[in-house]
C-alpha cells in the first residue's frame, strides 16, 4: 500500500509553559480516527520540525494522554530538514484523539504534523 499522508493543520491550541524551570511550548490537538483501517495498517505520526526551530531531541508526544515517545530518538534528517516519524497501534485510536506535543524554548512557528497511512 502507498502511504497516504492526512497533514494536521491549524486549529492547534498552543500554550507556553513559563513556570517550569525551563520555558516549555506545548501544541495540542484534536483529529477524528482516519477511516478504512485494518489492523495490519500502519500508522506513523510525522513531524517535521525545521519550521519551528525545534531540536527534535527536546521534543515529547502524547496520544490521547499517554507518552508515545521522543521525536530525537526515530528522527531522521534529509534535504528536507530534520524529521521524525513515530509509530502509533492502531488499536490506541479512539474516534476522536489528541495529540499532545511538547518541546523546550519558545517558538512563533509550529513544526508540520501529519498522520502517515501504510
Amino acid at each position: 500500500m502507498d502511504e497516504h499522508r492526512i497533514r494536521l493543520p491549524a486549529p492547534w491550541q498552543v500554550s507556553v509553559l513559563a513556570d517550569q524551570p525551563e520555558t516549555l511550548t506545548q501544541i495540542e490537538r484534536r483529529f477524528n480516527r482516519p477511516t478504512g483501517l485494518s489492523d495490519t495498517t500502519q500508522i506513523v505520526l510525522e513531524i517535521d520540525a525545521t519550521p519551528c526551530a525545534a531540536p527534535l531531541t527536546q521534543m515529547r508526544c502524547w496520544l490521547n494522554g499517554c507518552e508515545c515517545g521522543m521525536p530525537g530518538d526515530a528522527s531522521e534528517s534529509d534535504a528536507a530538514g530534520p524529521r521524525a516519524r513515530l509509530r502509533l497501534e492502531v488499536a490506541e485510536l479512539q474516534p476522536t484523539n489528541t495529540i499532545r506535543i511538547r518541546w523546550q524554548g519558545e517558538s512563533p512557528t509550529l513544526p508540520d504534523i501529519a498522520l502517515v497511512i501504510m
